[in-house]
């Protein structure tokens, strides 16, 4: 994502590709450092009150990583009925439930060689924290009914409003997927 001056902004305004615009040097500083880190591949966390760009921040990621290439998925998990949660993330085998009458990959597979940006990940249910976390250590993942693991690849970029170490001492959040993610 390069860096380039704006025009018709500020003086000094930097915009990087992504729509992403610095004109503070520590914010400069902050997407640069995004974007250095966006190379590495590693699961990430952004954490950051509600409209700072935590949305921007996980494009500027993809967009600096070997991943650029792939899907880049977004998802409020917050937003998820508890009840479909599973079926959305993870996908479903034909009749894995009344009205189920075809077979759907899930939100991860459909990231598959790309990114997976987890808005407001602490609001997950605890089993779809632990279902997460089998993602992030074996790279594989079960569809609802399915007998068997499918192989994913997948980067998970994860982010929150709130403080995710609060959810885990608070029991809200599993403690060692905090770690996975952070």
């Amino acid at each position: 994502a390069p860096v380039r001056k704006a025009v018709g902004l500020p003086p000094g305004t930097i915009q990087l590709d992504g729509g992403l615009m610095a004109r503070d040097p520590a914010f400069l500083d902050c997407l640069l450092t995004a974007m250095q880190f966006g190379a590495s591949g590693a699961p990430t966390h952004i954490q950051g009150e509600t409209g700072v760009g935590k949305e921007g921040v996980a494009r500027l990621l993809h967009h600096s990583s070997p991943r650029a290439h792939g899907p880049l998925i977004f998802v409020n998990c917050g937003a998820l009925p508890s009840s479909l949660a599973h079926a959305e993330l993870f996908g479903r085998e034909r009749g894995s439930y009344t009205g189920a009458t075809h077979e759907a990959p899930g939100l991860i597979e459909q990231a598959h060689g790309g990114t997976l940006f987890l808005d407001e990940v602490g609001e997950l249910s605890v089993e779809d924290q632990a279902r997460l976390l089998r993602v992030l250590e074996t790279g594989s993942l079960r569809r609802l009914g399915a007998g068997r693991a499918r192989e994913v690849d997948v980067r998970i970029i994860s982010a929150t409003h709130k403080s995710l170490w609060n959810r885990v001492l608070s029991g809200e959040f599993r403690e060692d997927l905090y770690y996975r993610l952070c």
